[in-house]
């Protein structure tokens, strides 16, 4: 399917390396993330053990208040196109918002749908969802914030999520979707991207 060995680091993905913290009543930090929240009440951000997607553990992200929750890291990206993905599930649909995975690159966020399966043992296997996003990186001087977030109105728990097996895949170099193919003796155009088969071995001037 196009994919190859991604050239990045992502640390604990899988959250099996737990929390810097584990103190109750707060939103206990994983080892490698960081953490934005905007929440109120019960805070339960801690390493859980119920079925998870893979591993022996996962992250559960819970408030009973959330306006905003947000763990992500920043890693370096050489250029390229990746797919991001990671597992998400919840108790209920009441509280599906609009939890899912993003990279954010040069001021611009891409972001998965949400979680549309709850099933009827929520914290089972069967209720991972698996989402994903696909971005570029077209030059690669700035880090790469990659992360779970979800939002809500600050009166209830929706936007909460558990999360696990975060994966970062790379799908190659120049792979831009809507490229343009081009064909000997044309002029490029800035700002377009090109799609150029070497069919023979040799020495090409582009």
């Amino acid at each position: 399917d196009g994919r190859v060995e991604c050239p990045c680091q992502t640390v604990n993905a899988g959250f099996e390396q737990g929390t810097e913290t584990t103190i109750d009543t707060k939103i206990n930090k994983p080892y490698g993330w960081n953490i934005n929240y905007v929440a109120a009440g019960w805070l339960d951000g801690s390493i859980n053990t119920t079925a998870p997607k893979e591993g022996t553990k996962l992250y559960n992200a819970w408030a009973g208040q959330i306006t905003s929750m947000d763990i992500y890291q920043e890693i370096g990206l050489p250029v390229g196109k990746y797919r991001l993905s990671g597992d998400l599930r919840i108790d209920n649909t009441n509280n599906i918002s609009d939890q899912g995975v993003y990279a954010t690159y040069n001021g611009n966020t891409y972001k998965s749908g949400t979680i549309t399966n709850v099933a009827s043992t929520w914290n089972s296997i069967d209720g991972w969802n698996t989402l994903s996003v696909e971005f570029y990186i077209n030059d690669a001087p700035d880090l790469t914030r990659i992360g779970i977030s979800g939002t809500g109105e600050g009166t209830s728990s929706k936007g909460w999520f558990q999360v696990d097996n975060i994966q970062m895949q790379y799908l190659g170099k120049n792979l831009r979707d809507g490229s343009t193919q081009a064909t000997s003796g044309v002029s490029a155009t800035a700002n377009t991207w090109y799609a150029i088969q070497v069919p023979i071995a040799g020495t090409y001037q582009l």
